[in-house]
């Protein structure tokens, strides 16, 4: 420990290494790392609130492999609201409990393409995804893909409501154009 210490203990700003690679820098209350300070370790750098040594608050975790997670930590882990910009794929903005997403996620493609819903790794049950080319479907996803009833819409205005398999409409359901709404049946994606 390098810093200040009152009654034998560290006390305000200092510097903790241990022999275990890890290293705190800030606040100490009565021996206690706690306030803003920065930690680092094999895990990558934290830098925000701290409570007895861990994270606890709001702060900002960049890992070692690149990921970064901005936003409330409990325990050492993201928890509350936060952005979690992920090294191998795309960045998911919402809650987090004990580390994971709960719940609805946003969901950012590096393509700008954007998924609201559920998230468990991949899109699952009721959400909505934009693609960048104008495409939008709206309905149930399964394993990642649009599957079950649903609304897929065109950017030239064409919307299909009725059964998509994989992302593809695929059965009979509703034709909504600019000027009309009709009964279809699209098989394998073509309107028939």
């Amino acid at each position: 420990y390098e810093g200040e210490v009152v009654a034998g203990l560290p006390e305000g700003r200092g510097r903790l290494r241990t022999p275990e690679g890890l290293e705190y820098v800030g606040r100490f209350t009565a021996g206690r790392a706690s306030g803003n300070g920065e930690l680092s370790g094999p895990f990558g750098r934290y830098r925000g609130a701290v409570e007895d040594g861990v994270a606890s608050g709001r702060g900002e975790l960049r890992t070692r492999g690149g990921s970064r997670f901005l936003g409330e930590f409990a325990a050492g882990v993201p928890h509350g609201e936060g952005r979690l910009d992920r090294h191998d794929g795309p960045t998911l903005r919402g809650r987090f409990s004990v580390g994971r997403p709960r719940g609805d996620m946003e969901v950012l493609y590096g393509d700008g393409g954007r998924y609201t819903g559920p998230w468990r790794g991949a899109r699952v049950g009721q959400g909505t995804m934009r693609w960048p080319d104008g495409r939008r479907y709206n309905g149930r996803w399964v394993d990642d893909a649009p599957t079950g009833q649903g609304s897929l819409s065109w950017p030239d205005g064409r919307r299909f409501i009725g059964p998509v398999d994989g992302g593809i409409a695929a059965g009979e359901g509703w034709c909504v154009d600019l000027d009309r709404t009709e009964r279809c049946r699209y098989e394998a994606g073509v309107r028939v």
